[in-house]
């Protein structure tokens, strides 16, 4: 058999949200050369912290990543972006291995806007 022939009968591996490689309807990605890497400093922040928490030592490879990144919400998926898909596969790492309960994040991040309320600028670090 064909090695072609072999590929056109099996079932497609990848049909998810995250397999948009070559469809239509999606447009150009615009680039230049003068785009920076991060556009706003919490991406920076997550990129940074997804890859100190890779490695050897019980870290997440980068599979592992992959995958969750490819279980996330569909709409979410998009509405997110790139680094905020890194960050929703960070917090479900964090769930599945035990880290954190189910709507844990989600209740430091309200008690953390209540106890700020009013506060109208950010602090440099």
């Amino acid at each position: 058999m064909e090695a072609v022939d072999y590929i056109q009968q099996r079932e497609p591996c990848m049909n998810g949200e995250h397999d948009i490689g070559g469809r239509h309807g999606f447009g150009r990605i615009e680039h230049t050369p003068d785009d920076p890497t991060f556009h706003e400093r919490w991406e920076a922040r997550v990129f940074a912290i997804a890859l100190s928490s890779g490695g050897s030592r019980g870290g997440v490879n980068l599979d592992a990543a992959r995958h969750r990144g490819e279980r996330l919400d569909p709409v979410a998926y998009f509405r997110n972006g790139y680094y905020g898909r890194w960050l929703a596969a960070l917090e479900l790492g964090l769930q599945e291995n035990g880290f954190l309960a189910p709507g844990e994040l989600d209740a430091w991040q309200e008690a953390f806007a209540a106890r700020h309320e009013g506060h109208d600028h950010e602090h440099e670090r």
